[in-house]
This record gives structure tokens, sequence and C-alpha cells, in this order.
């Protein structure tokens, strides 16, 4: 601001020494030798060209950063500074050049009034210390132009004093000397400024969070889409605060142009003629008054007791009162040249300790982060206009009707300022980008925090009722799932019965109560309130148990199981002075992001790093849009590299109607269906997103937090066993995608890669199945477990793959109300309501391992002999049924809770089967996978022909079997459970099933051979005895075939660039490269690629520690 006002202030300074140097053109002395209009119009041309920069350089510094825009506002002033230092030529060529220099000089000083405001106002929110003195931060560097004002004054009198004219007279060779070196010591010193700001200054901190998280929050349309609907959302809005920043603005540079004309008559009537250089001693005078105005400011700014409102108002009334005497006693001002001076030093002091500094320092504050810029150049544009307004009409009245416009401008601004201006004195900035992003989301009503807190607000917004949401009660809890990290040293594990439902998250006082009684607390806390406050405990997560059993003491019977946070010194407070901790019940926790900083590395990705190694022209290929690769692509483009994200399907919309023909018309889209499109296969399947890979690792909290982001519900953060359901998933990966395409990304549907492009032994591209070719160096490989011809293609390329086990086995389907009775007893079963009641509904998990005793027993029983020839010894299965929600796409162990059984073949000579349900869960059955582990002795004579893909051929020997008996037309065949223990042929009619397709009897028992049939005959009977009626019951459906539970393979990579090890550049990732399990494992491993590539492209370090993919306890 020192250099800016130095400019702005030398203009003028210098108009009467240009009038000296060129009396013709600015003299007013005849004959003139340029057009009078255009020297007239010296002050207009600047005024515009500090409008334009105000708006645009506003404009850009919210769009492309804080920096940037701090470099384009010094490098026009700089450029601006040369031009008018080196103006020369004729009189008229030379003012054609000075105006022009002018409006390239006012540009700049213009747009550094937004983009100073808000990055003093963004790096005072770097401490609660630094934040408390916000306003006095902004302050001081406003400040710097009453130095600048000062400066420049000082600089006129010393080069005067040195050329020996301090007289009344000056050649026009000292006023020549006097304005280029007035000019060329401020270009000089914007010269350091502008080296300063290329070289050394940092990016604000809270614009490029509050830029990424903006974004996140806007994921239905694209950035360029979602930016119009952010700035139309927050115009209608904000428009009050708009409205009385703008015109506050606007009403001060109106009195502030009378307090300009108060300074010509003061001069005149104190001093009358007076030099150049006399004049310029008392303007020193006036400056050093008005400097002492900034610090009085600066001083009382942040005092709750004075603060931004009331200082603006005093000032405004005390021009009104000052310029009301300067009218009503203008013919008598020469008899009291005294009392007149005070009145002009006091106007002096006023305006800067009152409405000239908090014009600048509110309008910086009362707007989101993402438009705090723009917004403050709007306002501050609306007070040039004034000044405008105000030389124009002061140029057609009497000074006695400028004084008493100027009083009614100060009297109109203390109105405004009362009414309409809200009081941001101690509020966090942040408070206002959270209800920013709430607005966004279309959820304004469940903004409950600081930001309407009725202190903050002006009297036209709570007339408004804009504060009729404030409960700092509910919002301390979204806080915690929003901002804040974790304050918490002590996680506790406790039952209650106390809840408000399946979808309640908030702390009742029984959960107290229980926590309480948890940690040996006793007696309440202050007023008979529980022990520990509700605000200091935090549900981490929050599961059924409906188990009968007694819980030490907390709870008999079934009970919601709580994960809870603690905050350390409300134990202390609450009297317990020592923890004993045991792992598993009280375990005392490290600070952690909370879910929605869990993003750390997104957030921390440049928004336009550079890539290295010349890598920049050719972007990243990721093949396949499902979890892993969405991921990988997410993490790519955040950090600013290019990426061409590819898939063989269409986009949701679209598939979801193909996948209609699928179930409708019975025809399989063989590039669009339940496997191949957006989402991958998780996309149609149950949505679960459990994992085995540890649930608070930070890249499974990123995970989640990038799904709630895209739309997920809160309780995917929360919940014990979060759930989707496919409903919500379309929504969240159109939201994804559009994401993605806002950072540049490229994303082509419909598009399949038959082949790697390979030169000088490592990866060259993929030719795409038009023939057309993509040029990169590095291909991420995430196409799921379905792309058998890619497979084989990769095998051709002599890429090194490896078969590994899989599950194959049948969904098994239940009523679901006999699952909820099985599990709850037929009394409980009654509060689920199919999933309608605050019971959840039913879920089960089953696992059995199988010994080669209890095989050969059931093999005789089924028929198949005694079993020996094919058991050895030591030989077992394990074997999994269950009931959870676990990972997206199936999986051994996967489960769909209350859904329908659904075709997943991509051809019509394949029959494969998986589960799927909605987000509501109230189907009429329930089923899951029945699967048993594939060994390699299982394809072992299929290794001659096929290689390692001889798992891959198994798999679809099992699919067309389960074509040919279910007759074509994706009839799947089934049996019931009772009929396949028997052994015998299935009894007609079947039960009623969900798979819409139908059901075509069939002798399921000897479907797959004898050692496998064994397996599930064994586990069956073993879940018979746990769950009794689960295979028993007349309705329990067993359906063929589920085949893909993950992929019959494993692409090999190294361990820590995550390369194939015989094809560098190529990325393997996911399920279908055997690295993941679902939709958290997958995604997780696409975010693992995705962050390696992109450290080694940026050279910067990766965004979450590398140690904590490690996984933990399988997929």
């Amino acid at each position: 601001m020192f250099v800016e006002a130095w400019m702005v202030f030398a203009i003028g300074n210098i108009k009467p020494f240009l009038a000296l140097d060129m009396p013709h053109c600015f003299g007013g002395v005849q004959p003139y030798s340029c057009s009078q209009s255009a020297a007239d119009a010296v002050t207009y041309v600047e005024v515009c060209g500090i409008i334009l920069g105000m708006l645009a350089l506003g404009f850009f510094a919210d769009v492309i950063g804080r920096k940037w825009g701090s470099r384009l506002a010094s490098s026009v002033m700089l450029l601006g500074g040369i031009l008018l230092t080196s103006c020369a030529g004729s009189d008229s060529t030379f003012l054609a050049m000075f105006l022009v220099s002018l409006f390239v000089l006012g540009m700049g000083v213009g747009g550094e009034y937004p983009v100073a405001s808000s990055s003093a106002a963004e790096r005072a929110e770097g401490s609660k210390a630094m934040r408390q003195r916000r306003g006095e931060t902004v302050v001081l560097t406003f400040s710097q132009q009453g130095w600048g004002n000062l400066s420049n004054t000082l600089c006129i009198i010393l080069l005067l004093a040195m050329q020996g004219a301090t007289g009344a007279e000056v050649t026009p060779k000292q006023a020549e000397i006097t304005w280029r070196v007035q000019f060329g010591v401020g270009t000089a010193v914007c010269l350091g400024l502008t080296a300063f700001r290329w070289t050394l200054l940092q990016e604000s901190k809270v614009w490029s969070a509050e830029r990424h998280d903006v974004a996140e929050h806007l994921p239905h349309k694209g950035l360029r889409t979602a930016s119009r609907r952010h700035y139309l959302l927050l115009l209608r809005h904000f428009w009050p605060r708009l409205l009385v920043t703008s015109t506050a603005w606007m009403l001060n540079d109106f009195a502030f142009y009378g307090h300009k004309l108060f300074q010509s008559n003061f001069i005149a009537i104190v001093i009358g003629e007076a030099t150049n250089f006399k004049r310029k001693l008392y303007t020193l005078l006036n400056s050093g008054i008005a400097l002492i105005g900034y610090y009085a400011a600066a001083a009382l700014i942040d005092r709750r007791w004075y603060g931004r409102v009331r200082m603006q108002a005093a000032g405004f009334a005390m021009l009104f009162i000052l310029f009301l005497l300067c009218a009503a006693l203008y013919d008598t001002l020469t008899q009291h040249t005294a009392a007149f001076q005070v009145l002009y030093y006091l106007a002096s002091f006023f305006n800067q300790f009152g409405p000239n500094c908090t014009t600048w320092l509110v309008a910086g504050e009362v707007y989101p982060t993402g438009v705090r810029s723009f917004f403050h150049g709007m306002s501050a544009a609306a007070g040039k206009v004034g000044a405008l307004v105000a030389a124009a009409a002061f140029s057609h009245i009497s000074a006695r009707a400028a004084f008493y416009a100027s009083s009614a401008a100060g009297l109109a601004g203390f109105i405004l300022t009362a009414l309409f201006l809200p009081d941001t004195t101690g509020l966090d900035l942040h408070e206002i980008d959270r209800m920013n992003r709430y607005l966004l989301e279309g959820h304004l009503r469940n903004y409950h925090g600081e930001a309407v807190n009725p202190r903050y607000l002006s009297l036209f917004e709570r007339w408004r009722n804009y504060d009729e949401h404030y409960n700092p009660e509910r919002d301390y809890a979204h806080k915690q799932l929003q901002l804040h990290p974790h304050l918490a040293e002590a996680t506790a594990s406790l039952a209650s019965l106390a809840s408000a439902g399946k979808e309640d998250f908030n702390v009742h006082e029984p959960l107290l109560a229980a926590l309480a009684r948890k940690l040996g607390i006793r007696g309440g806390g202050d007023g008979g309130g529980p022990a520990i406050p509700a605000d200091a405990v935090r549900v981490v997560r929050k599961s059924f148990d409906a188990r009968n059993v007694q819980r030490s003491g907390e709870a008999t019977g079934k009970a919601w199981v709580y994960l809870v946070d603690v905050e350390s010194s409300a134990l202390k407070a609450a009297g317990l002075r020592r923890l004993q901790e045991h792992l598993g019940v009280l375990e005392r926790q490290q600070q952690q992001p909370g879910p929605e900083q869990a993003p750390a590395a997104a957030a921390a990705a440049p928004a336009g790093g550079a890539q290295r190694s010349g890598a920049a022209a050719e972007p990243v290929v990721v093949v396949g849009c499902g979890p892993a690769g969405l991921f990988a692509a997410l993490e790519l483009a955040q950090a600013g590299i290019k990426v061409v994200l590819l898939d063989r399907g269409q986009p949701v919309e679209v598939r979801g109607k193909d996948i209609g023909a699928l179930f409708v018309r019975r025809h399989v889209n063989p590039e669009s269906n339940l496997c191949y499109g957006e989402g991958g296969a998780g996309t149609w399947s149950d949505g679960k997103l459990t994992t085995r890979i540890g649930r608070n690792s930070d890249p499974v909290r990123h995970v989640l937090s990038t799904l709630y982001r895209f739309g997920a519900p809160e309780s995917v953060l929360v919940s014990g066993k979060p759930h989707l359901g496919t409903d919500r998933l379309v929504r969240i990966l159109k939201a994804f995608r559009e994401y993605l395409i806002s950072l540049g990304c490229e994303v082509r549907f419909g598009t399949r890669v038959d082949d790697i492009l390979v030169k000088g032994g490592r990866v060259a591209g993929v030719q795409l199945s038009d023939g057309s070719t993509i040029a990169a160096a590095r291909v991420v490989l995430a196409v799921g477990h379905s792309a058998r011809e890619l497979y084989r293609t990769l095998l051709h390329q002599e890429v090194a793959i490896t078969p590994k086990p899989f599950a194959v086995g049948f969904r098994i389907e239940h009523p679901q109300e006999l699952i909820n009775q099985l599990q709850y007893g037929a009394e409980d079963a009654a509060h689920v309501l199919r999933g309608k009641g605050p019971y959840p509904v039913a879920e089960y998990r089953l696992a059995a391992e199988i010994s080669a005793a209890a095989a050969a027993q059931a093999a005789a029983a089924v028929g198949g002999g005694d079993g020996s020839g094919w058991l050895a010894d030591d030989w077992y299965q394990p074997l999994l049924a269950s009931r959870t929600e676990g990972a997206a796409a199936p999986s051994g162990g996967s489960s769909s809770s209350s859904g329908q059984i659904v075709p997943t073949s991509t051809s019509e000579e394949e029959l494969c089967i998986n589960g799927m349900s909605f987000s509501r869960r109230d189907s009429k059955w329930a089923n899951s996978a029945l699967v048993v582990t594939v060994q390699p002795a299982d394809w072992e004579h299929l290794l001659p022909e096929h290689g390692p893909l001889a798992g891959m051929a198994l798999q679809q020997e099992f699919e067309r079997e389960a074509a040919r008996r279910g007759g074509g037309g994706f009839v799947a065949p089934a049996q019931r459970v009772a009929d396949f223990l028997a052994g015998q042929a299935p009894r007609q009619p079947l039960p009623s099933s969900s798979y819409r397709l139908g059901l075509r009897p069939d002798p399921l028992h000897n479907f797959y051979p004898p050692h496998m049939t064994a397996a599930f005959v064994a586990a069956l009977a073993r879940f018979e005895r746990q769950m009794p009626g689960f295979a028993s019951s007349a309705d329990a459906l067993l359906h063929a075939a589920e085949t893909r539970t993950s992929a019959p393979l494993r692409i090999d990579r190294t361990a820590e660039g995550l390369e194939s090890l015989t094809l560098p550049g190529l990325y393997p990732c996911g399920e279908g490269a055997g690295y993941a399990g679902g939709i958290v494992s997958s995604a997780v491993d696409g975010l693992r690629v995705g962050s390696t590539i992109a450290a080694e492209l940026t050279g910067a370090a990766r965004g979450l520690d590398p140690a904590a993919f490690k996984v933990k306890g399988g997929y």
C-alpha cells in the first residue's frame, strides 16, 4: 500500500509542476498545445484505471490466488511507473503517453486494494493470537498508505529545497526534475516490491485450502459452471452486505473528496496566496495528522467495546458534524482561522479513524474466501465512483453547497452503518467459509455456527432472521466432522441402550452417564448436569450389537456400541486424574485430522504444479473409472498433472439405461453393463464401505471424507458399518466426474484400451479400440476384475502376471424378516420396519474353516464317498458367508444387505451374479455371497493352455456352465438350501426371489467339483448351528454362480515405485490388478498409486505417509 499511495498522491502533487513544465498544455496558457479536455481528464483516466484494476485483479486474485494477484498488481504498477517516468515528446504526444501510462498505473493501484486487504486478513488467521488482532494487522497494512502519502509529500519538499525552489518562482526545468524524480523514486520502490513478490511471496494458506473445499462443495457442476453458480448463490445471500460495503465506501470517498475541497479552501483561507513549497508543508502536516488517525484506528479496531461498526459510525458522524459546521460558518471562516484549522485537522483525523480504515477492512472480512477479493474490489470500485461523482458535482456548485453535500454523505454513512453493517470484530473468518460451504450445498439451515451469531450480524440481518438457526451446541458437533482436528486424548469404547435410532449420532445424556460409569467418574457436573459435558465428547463410531450379552455392567442384551473421543481437559475437570489404559477399551490418542481435513494431500497439492523430466506435454493415462482409477486421477489432477481418464463403459446416466435394457429386454451391452462403466463393478452392488485395511488410517479417512464431500451422507464418517447403496453412488459419481473435469482432467467414456504401446522397453502410450493412440509415459491400469481381453494382451506383452487364489460360489438369499428374527428375536425384529425403524436391518457375518475330515464327512453325506483321492490330510477350505457392509465389488466375504441379486455378466454366453442394494435397504430379501476359496490345484489342469490366466479360464468355465444350466437369457439356476444339503433334485416351485430375470430349478449340489461342494455342505451345517433356520428354512435359496469376487490374478509390481516388474511406466492398480477387494481398498490403492506418480512428477513429497498404506489384515 506504500507504493500504491506514493503513486496515487504523486498524481495529485505533481499537477502544479506539470502546469509549470508545460503551461500551454496543463497550465491553461494560450495558445493551447494539446487538447484541453484531454488535459482536464487526467484525474478521470486514473480513476477509471483504478476501478478496472479493482474489479479485474480482484476477480483474478480469487481465481488464481493471492500470490499471483499480488504479482500482477505490482507488475502493472511497475509498468505504469516506468511509462510515466519516461513520458516525452511534444505536448500532445506527451499527453497521449501520459494518459495511457496513468490508466495502466491506475489498474495496478486498483488491484492493490482488494489483493492487499484479502491477503492481510487471511495471513492474520495463522494463529489464535494473530486472529484476535486481525483488524490491527489489516489496518496497519493500510496505514502504509498514509506513510506513502507523507513520504511523497516530503520527497517533493526535499526536491524543491535541493533545487533552491522554495520561493514563488519555480522554473520549468525545476518542475520537470521534481515530477520525474518523484515518479522515478516510486517506480524504484515498486521494482523492489515486485521482485519480492515474484521470488519470496508465499500463497495464502486460507485461500488455498478454501479453494479446494469450495470446489469439492460444488460437486454437481464443473468449475466453470460451478463458479457461476457460486457467485449467483453468494450474491443472492450476501447482497445486503455488498450493498452496505459498496455504498459506505462510496459515501466515504464522496466525503473524502469534500475533505480535499476543504484542504484547498483551508490553504486559501489560512495562508492566502502561497508558494508550491509552502502548500506542500501544510499538506505534509495534514498527512501527519491523518497518519495518527491510522494508528488510533489500529489500536481500537479489535476492541469489542468499540470495534468496526462503532468506529465507522462515529467517523461518519464526525464528518457530518464537521462538514456541517464548515458549511454553516463558511462566510466567517476567514475571521476564525484557528477554529478553521481545528475543524480541518479533526476532519483529517476522523476520516482515517473511521470510515477510510473500516471500509477497507470490513470489505475484506464479511465475505467468504472464494469471493473475498472480488467483492472487496467491487466495494472499492464503488468508492471510486463516489469520488468521480463528487469531482463532477463539486465543479458545478459552490464551496458551501459542496460542504453541505459532504455533510449529507457523512449522515447517510452513519445511518447505513448503524443499520446494515455487520460487526466482524472477533469473528473467525473460517466461520464465514464454513457457512459458505453449507450455502453452496443448499443446506444453509444446517449451519448453526458463529457466522450467524447475532453479535456478528447487522440490525438488518437480525431483522431478516439470519440468526434463527444459531445453535452453538449443535454447531460444536458439526465442527468435529468438518474443521477441527481430533481434540481427544482418550478414546473409550462403551455400550449404551440410549439412542434415537440408527441415523442419530449425537451425544445424549444417557450416553454421557454410561461414559462416566465406564471411566469410574462419580457425581455430576456443575448444576447437576453430567460429569462430562456433551461438547467434550465426539462420537467416532456407532454400531448395533444384537447379542444378548452382559457388557461390563453397562448394558445387557442388544445395545448400541459407541467409540467416542473425550477431551482430556474434561476428564481432569471431572476429577479423573489418571487414565488406566486398556487396549480396545480405553486408549490415549494422538491428535489426528478430523474427517474434513483428511484429504491433506489434496489440500496441500499445488493448483497447477509443474511436471518434471519433460513429461508435461504428455498426460498420465488412467485406464478404468472405478474407485481405484477415480482416486488415482483425483490425486494426480489435484497435483496439477494432466490426466486422461478412460473407460470402456458409459457414464452412470447412460450406464443405467444399458442396465435397464438388461433387466427388461435381456440384452447385455458388452461395453456397458454391471461390470463396465463409471464407478466400476461397485456402482451396482451394495455400496459397502467397510474395509480391513485400517478404518482409522489416513488413507481410509481420506477416501471416506472425499465421498462425503461429493454427496455421501455424514453417517459414512461415523457409522460402524457405512453403506451407500447404488442410488447414492450414482449421484456421488456424477459429482466426482464433474470435479475431475473442473481440474482439467479429460474424461472419455466408451473408449476401450486394446493394447499398451511399448517403446524402448517402457510404456509409450495406449492404443484404443478405434485404432487411435494416446502417447503417455505413464499408464495407470485400474481396469477392474473383468478386463479379460486386456489381461490376455498384457500376457502377450510379457507383463509379469501371477495367478492367485480367489473365491467362487453362490448367492444365498432369505426373506429379510427371517434374518431379522434370527438375529434380533421375533419381538425386536418388529422394530426394523424394513429399514425405517430405529433398529438397523439385521446383518450377519459367518465364516468357517473346513478341515479334511469335516469335508470328507460332508462329501459322504452328499454322495461323494469318503473324499479320498482329492483331500490331503492337511487340506482345508476356508468358506465365508457374510452379512456385513464391506467392499463394493464382489469379493470373498461380501454381502448385499436387504437388497437384490443381479446379473453381472459381460456376455450372453456367461452367467455370473452379485448382490446389490439401495441406500434405504428396504428390500423384502437379504442375500450374501456363499463362497469357497479356489486354490492353485483347482486350475492346475488349465495351466498348459492358459498359463497365468488359468484361474480366469476356470472362472469362465463356471460362468458358461451356469448359463447353460439356466437355459440362456440370463435365467439363473437355483436350488433350495435344504435340497442342496440333501443332495436331491430341486423341489418345485422355488421360493420367491429378488432375481428379476428368472430362475430355473437345478441340482446345484453337483455344480462345483465335489471337494468344493463338500466344503459348502460342511459350512452350511455349521452356520445352521450358529443361526438355526439359516440353512433349514424352506425359503433359503441358492443361486449360481458367484464367480467374480476378486481378480483371479495379480499383475506384479514393485513395492515402492508401484510399476510393473517387467514394463516400466505401467502402474497396475486396484482390484483388477490384484491389490484390493472393494470400494475402499480399491480407492486407497488408487490414492497410493496417484500419490506415488505425483511425487515423482512434481518432486514434492507424497501427501500421505507411505507407511499409512500398509494393509492390515487383508482387504
